[in-house]
């Protein structure tokens, strides 16, 4: 349902398809965290097993639930892709499935800059946007034009929070409605199509 909603809008033009901007966002479980599990990971919940423990960013301490990974189109603002995971999953670990292969470039935090991503962004004609990590040893001395890169793609990838904060603010996607891996990504596609319908109605009027 998802997928033609999408191929509607595309059909109304309203998909620019200039750059895929992609990014991760962390959601709880909609069950309380198992007693004293978060030092045995692996060992969930059972009253909901795809649900698992992660660290936050930045350390901000730990988290039990999900993980929500998305596709935005640069421009539109249009969700293209969704993805639902447990929390243990790693950002990087599923990115290429959010790749469109129609977008011009992709655009993406540190999180994602790996030399097999690059060469496969390559291979499919698509411009790299994604933010570079600094080589090793050189966290006191940062390459100048590594930092100049970074500076230069931080403003354009941050516009993929937007999505997030609608669906934190307008949905209350902060916490899982269900138990289960599926359920839960049957609801994330569901409201990626509500967000995208009101985007085009926006969209629309412009």
């Amino acid at each position: 349902m998802f997928a033609e909603v999408n191929r509607q809008l595309e059909r109304r033009g309203l998909m620019v398809k200039r750059g895929t901007l992609i990014d991760a966002s962390l959601v709880e479980a909609s069950v309380k965290p198992p007693r004293d599990a978060e030092s045995r990971p692996g060992e969930g919940s059972e009253l909901d097993p795809d649900a698992d423990w992660t660290r936050r960013k930045g350390g901000g301490g730990s988290h039990f639930g999900y993980k929500a990974h998305l596709a935005v189109d640069q421009g539109s603002g249009l969700i293209r892709k969704a993805l639902l995971t447990s929390a243990k999953v790693n950002d990087s670990e599923v990115a290429d499935e959010l790749i469109c292969g129609d977008e011009q470039t992709v655009y993406a935090d540190k999180a994602y800059d790996s030399n097999a991503r690059r060469a496969l962004l390559a291979r499919m004609g698509i411009g790299d946007g994604i933010m570079r990590r600094s080589r090793w040893g050189t966290a006191r001395h940062p390459d100048p034009a590594l930092v100049e890169r970074n500076s230069s793609l931080s403003p354009i990838r941050s516009a993929v929070e937007r999505s997030f904060a609608a669906m934190k603010q307008w949905y209350g996607y902060r916490r899982v409605r269900y138990r289960g891996l599926a359920r839960n990504a049957l609801q994330l596609n569901l409201m990626c199509i509500a967000i995208n319908l009101r985007r085009a109605l926006v969209l629309g009027a412009a």
